[in-house]
């Protein structure tokens, strides 16, 4: 990816990424468990648990935008994906809690 990243800046153009707000639930995901520390995110009304979704990816975990601490989950995230390449800015796509499924995916 930095490859194509230099030869857009070369040519004048920029990287714009789509990046979804869920993340992917997976065992050993430094976000995820990061979010699991600080308590930011959204839980399941029926076990207390995080609520697993299904979006993109089969197993969605979403950030509680009400805890201060998701925003340092979140720039922690960009940083890491930043450094993997030097993109120009992001376009927010599915910023809301929206599931593919009719309720939660257990």
């Amino acid at each position: 990816m930095p490859e194509i990243t230099k030869v857009l800046h070369d040519s004048n153009r920029k990287l714009i990424p789509i990046v979804d707000a869920g993340l992917k639930y997976f065992e050993n995901s430094k976000y995820v468990a990061m979010a699991n520390q600080f308590n930011a995110l959204i839980r399941s009304n029926l076990t207390g648990e995080p609520l697993i979704a299904e979006v993109y990816a089969p197993q969605t975990v979403f950030l509680d935008w009400l805890n201060n601490k998701s925003s340092e989950v979140w720039e922690t995230g960009f940083n890491d994906f930043y450094d993997l390449f030097k993109f120009d800015a992001i376009i927010l796509d599915m910023d809301e809690n929206t599931i593919f499924v009719n309720g939660e995916n257990r």
